[in-house]
């Protein structure tokens, strides 16, 4: 309709309008809601003036989310029986409630029938790119509502409505139902990210009103001038149904053909189809049945004949490869009665190509939610639909629709295998189908496939067991049907080759004096130490460097570790962390120092390796440290940390140590400080080369788990020494002790040093010599000296002389002290050789039969050892025990028989040491002892003496005395050769008696005559015998 007649018809109306829309355009603006527009005017307003060329296609959501086209557009039809230049028009934009327009230039000529393709910016999404555009520019257009124009010139449009006052606008369309200006008495339906306006008839109807001349929006179709052209309806033209189709290999299409002429349709009499690509599609030349063979695209053409003439078409018909499957998007979604929600489908063919098919959708339960053929679900009422996308080879995908208004929080990453999150209702009002509100508390969760994905009914929480997917439902219970879901994707995360790890412990497992409370669990990604009793680790120990940076997204996976189950605790989950936002999961081995590959990001996330850390912290100076690490964690530098938590003892109260227990349950301690040491060895090498405290950087940190600890970690920079003794573990044992203790900041401990020829061993009792010389101090203190054998103290000097008291393996120990109190200790175990007793003579004897024979006797050992001793006298009786005291002993034994006895005395130490010695005993026999005696006279003195001599003494026995006593010795030897023992005795006391009368009478010494005497006595007693 041209313009001149448009206003004769409603000229006056208009006017009125005019003056209304001029005075109220500064309330467009005011919103009151999204996407709404409260106090706009009502803007009555004319058409465009006719050129003939209409805007046909609007489209807003390129590169948005969910999209398929990458770019916005504008697309231009011409329904003339003419070409129309455009050279210098603009296509020109403005927001729904906008004033300030941006434009873009328009060249070259639309033929007739034809459209023009005008390309605006793109977004991040999307998979396809625009046909090729006819003219190109950089208008950023909203997705859903706004304003566009076509104008003859280059001047940009001004004010929210200028449609009235601009008699350049050739044509302009509000689309959506927020747009304050557009043609007639609406603008547009709404539109979407996948969804684009379309002129109805395509791109033919012009009624000048957008809401009458604009259909339903569906999926956007962008065509430009090389596109089949459409006939003016002014002119006979050919219609071929259906129009720029797209198939699937090995699909039947069957094409039929019209013809129109001003706007009448024109009978066919006859038709000629062809297929300008046989290799594509095939066609039969009279019916129009064609059948797709190969991919690519080909030129359907028929020849209609009519009474008014004969005329042609072409169209294009697009193969693509047959889909292999298909995915819908989204999986899940809440709609309340008359929500609308744009669901798409992604299609692929075997290889994982992207491909297109005619998709038909279709509604489980239309009597809660339905599709239309575009995929926009409306919502019906409340309970729950599959929404079901099947392509022409029969490949389907489901999504569920809920009806209702509660929503559950999406992942949009798949959870790994082995994993946990937990699940929630959207932070909004949620509410059941009688209004009533419904809170996390207040739903049963259900999943559709627990053997992949399952999900704890009261508490949310999902469990990943393996690959897949399963629908997770959250059911009102206060009405038992509003329902809310979600898909969860579970997939087995994939490990990055390149990490290197297996050393998160290079520098030693922290240990401390009881370990009865270190449960270790070492992974791949860290080592820790769990504390049944707390919740929680005692400590985490990794390695951080350059392979472990990468892309991986945190996993947000918070687990109970089955580690924990394993060691029969229990172990606790994301559940049952919850504390009111007070205390954050706090990461000991971050998520970030594990961005290689998802495989390793997924461990960080259980709870083990967590403490409860106040927000502000953990988000403040803690976070601060973890990227001041990652920082310098480049090139070769290897990085060890260990990190955990300090509970000093009744810091809340008696006997509640830290901060207490989270939510008061006995089960998570939170601990009132946390530390972090880390060891930055910028050349990465191992604790072994570690032999100074300049090859390494050390970071040691403490600071308070409470709201004052944000900003900078540098506050709160402390020694790893300061941090031992705070936790009582020895953080750094691998590391050697005289760098150690320099690298914790401590007093360095000396080294002890045992030396001295004494290491060589020597004899038992031997005094052995040793010395500390080679001891030191790192400090060069001086050094105090406590020398040990065998657990008593010996020594407390730099040299030490000791005799060892045995034989045997000695074990010297040697303890240096410096003035600090700071010690070290050595040992060497010394050999000590026994050394056998060794035994002194003893004094024989000469016996009559019969007497006993005695001695004593003694031996030397320097050895500690036990000793046994023996005794042989000789005369058969064989060896018997013998008994010491100490070291001596003493013999006796009567000898019964006269002969030559060998006494032989043995004596053996506990080591087989042995010493032996002898004595001669000779036993006489009576008739040997008269003999004797015979013999002892000449100890009387008168031997020898002549007759004066013996005159002369006056002590001494004369001849004939002597005779005499000879006489009586002579009976008693000549008594015994007989065997008559008792005259023998008999003589003998006689000889005894005169002898004694000789001493009486002063002629025989006394002390001359005893010895006679008592041997006599012996004889006669040994006669007796």
């Amino acid at each position: 309709m041209s313009r001149s007649s448009y206003v004769r018809r409603r000229a006056a109306a208009w006017v009125a309008a005019l003056v209304v829309a001029g005075a109220c355009t500064a309330g467009v603006d005011r919103m009151v809601g999204p996407g709404s527009v409260a106090d706009a005017p009502s803007l009555v307003v004319v058409s465009a003036p006719s050129s003939g060329v209409v805007i046909s296609q609007v489209y807003g959501g390129g590169g948005n989310s969910g999209s398929t086209y990458k770019n916005d557009f504008v697309e231009l039809y011409n329904g003339t029986a003419s070409d129309v230049s455009v050279e210098g028009w603009t296509v020109q934009y403005t927001s729904s409630a906008g004033t300030s327009w941006s434009a873009t230039t328009l060249h070259g000529t639309i033929g007739s029938g034809r459209y023009y393709l005008v390309q605006e910016s793109a977004g991040t999404g999307g998979t396809t790119a625009l046909p090729t555009p006819d003219a190109a520019g950089g208008i950023t257009m909203s997705a859903t509502s706004g304003k566009v124009a076509l104008v003859s010139n280059g001047t940009a449009l001004s004010g929210a409505c200028p449609l009235n006052v601009n008699s350049a606008i050739v044509d302009f369309v509000g689309f959506g139902s927020s747009a304050n200006c557009f043609e007639g008495g609406a603008p547009t339906p709404t539109i979407a990210n996948a969804t684009a306006t379309f002129r109805a008839d395509s791109g033919r109807q012009d009624s000048n009103d957008n809401a009458v001349d604009f259909t339903a929006p569906r999926a956007a179709m962008p065509r430009n001038t090389s596109s089949p052209a459409l006939p003016p309806k002014s002119v006979l033209a050919a219609v071929i149904s259906p129009a720029a189709p797209v198939a699937v290999v090995g699909q039947a299409i069957a094409f039929t053909a019209s013809a129109t002429k001003s706007g009448a349709d024109v009978p066919v009499t006859g038709a000629a189809w062809t297929s300008s690509d046989a290799r594509v599609a095939t066609i039969d030349a009279a019916s129009g049945a064609a059948t797709t063979v190969g991919t690519g695209s080909t030129t359907i053409g028929v020849t209609v004949t009519t009474a008014q003439g004969t005329v042609s078409a072409t169209t294009t018909l697009s193969v693509a490869a047959a889909p292999a499957s298909i995915a819908i998007a989204p999986l899940t979604w809440s709609l309340k009665p008359g929500d609308t929600r744009q669901f798409s489908a992604t299609l692929a063919d075997a290889s994982g190509n992207p491909t297109t098919s005619l998709v038909s959708w279709t509604s489980t339960n239309p009597s809660v939610a339905t599709v239309d053929a575009t995929g926009r679900v409306t919502g019906v009422s409340y309970g729950y639909a599959f929404i079901v996308a099947r392509t022409a080879n029969g490949i389907a995908d489901t999504a569920r629709v809920d009806g209702s208004d509660i929503i559950v929080q999406a992942r949009p990453d798949a959870l790994p295998v082995g994993f946990q999150t937990q699940l929630f209702l959207q932070s909004r009002k949620n509410v059941d189908r009688n209004g009533n509100a419904v809170g996390n508390a207040g739903v049963t969760w259900s999943s559709s496939n627990d053997e992949i994905v399952s999900v704890e009914a009261t508490t949310g929480v999902v469990t990943a067991k393996k690959a897949g997917s399963a629908i997770i439902t959250a059911l009102a219970t206060s009405d038992g049907i509003s329902s809310a879901s979600t898909v969860i994707r579970s997939a087995i995360p994939a490990l990055s080759p390149n990490a290197r790890v297996g050393h998160n412990t290079e520098l030693g497992a922290p240990r401390d004096a009881d370990p009865s409370d270190d449960h270790i669990i070492a992974r791949r990604q860290y080592t820790l130490s769990y504390n049944p009793d707390r919740g929680g680790p005692n400590w985490v120990s990794w390695n951080l460097d350059a392979t472990h940076k990468g892309s991986a997204a945190r996993c947000n996976c918070f687990t109970a570790d089955t580690a924990v189950t394993r060691l029969g605790f229990r172990a606790w989950n994301t559940a049952e962390w919850v504390n009111g936002g007070t205390w954050s999961r706090g990461h000991m081995s971050p998520s970030a120092d594990w961005a290689d590959s998802d495989g390793d990001n997924a461990p960080t996330y259980f709870l083990s390796n967590m403490l409860p850390q106040n927000q502000t912290m953990n988000a403040g100076a803690w976070g601060d440290l973890e990227n001041k690490l990652r920082v310098l964690a480049t090139g070769s530098t290897e990085i060890y940390i260990v990190a955990g938590g300090i509970f000093t003892k009744d810091r809340s109260g008696p006997g509640v140590d830290g901060f207490g227990f989270m939510n008061s349950t006995g089960r998570i301690a939170v601990p009132d400080s946390v530390w972090k040491v880390a060891i930055v060895v910028p050349d990465g090498r191992p604790a072994s080369g570690i032999t100074s405290a300049s090859d390494v950087q050390v970071i040691a940190v403490k600071m308070p788990n409470d709201s004052t600890a944000g900003g900078s970690y540098d506050r709160y920079v402390t020694t790893v020494e300061s941090i031992q003794r705070s936790t009582g573990y020895d953080l750094l044992a691998a590391v050697a002790e005289n760098v150690q203790c320099r690298i914790e900041s401590r007093n360095c401990a000396p080294t002890a040093r045992i030396g001295g020829g004494g290491l060589a061993g020597g004899d038992e009792g031997e005094a052995l010599s040793f010395t500390a010389a080679a001891s030191s101090d790192p400090e060069g203190d001086a050094l105090s000296y406590e020398w040990t054998v065998g657990g008593a103290t010996v020594g407390s000097g730099p040299a030490l002389s000791y005799a060892f008291p045995d034989d045997g393996t000695w074990t010297v120990r040697l303890v240096v002290t410096d003035p600090s109190g700071a010690a070290d200790t050595t040992s060497a175990a010394v050999s000590i050789a026994n050394v056998p007793p060794a035994l002194g003579g003893f004094a024989g004897a000469v016996l009559l039969r019969g007497e006993r024979y005695t001695a004593t006797g003694s031996f030397a050992d320097p050895g500690a050892d036990r000793w046994s001793a023996t005794v042989d006298y000789g005369d058969g009786s064989g060896a018997n025990g013998l008994s010491l005291a100490g070291k001596s002993f003493a013999l006796g034994h009567d000898y019964d028989a006269a002969g030559s006895f060998t006494v032989t005395v043995r004596v053996a130490d506990d080591d087989g040491g042995v010493a032996t010695s002898t004595a001669a005993v000779v036993v006489q026999t009576p008739l040997e002892g008269v003999q004797n005696i015979a013999n002892m006279l000449s100890s009387l003195g008168l031997g020898g003496m002549d007759a004066a001599t013996v005159r002369g003494s006056p002590a001494a026995a004369n001849n004939g005395e002597l005779n005499s006593l000879r006489a009586k010795v002579n009976a008693a030897s000549a008594a015994l050769r007989r065997g008559d023992a008792t005259p023998a005795a008999g003589s003998l006391g006689a000889f005894i008696n005169e002898l004694g009368a000789m001493v009486r009478s002063g002629r025989v010494s006394e002390s001359a005559a005893a010895p006679i005497v008592d041997y006599t006595q012996r004889v006669i007693a040994s006669t007796n015998g």
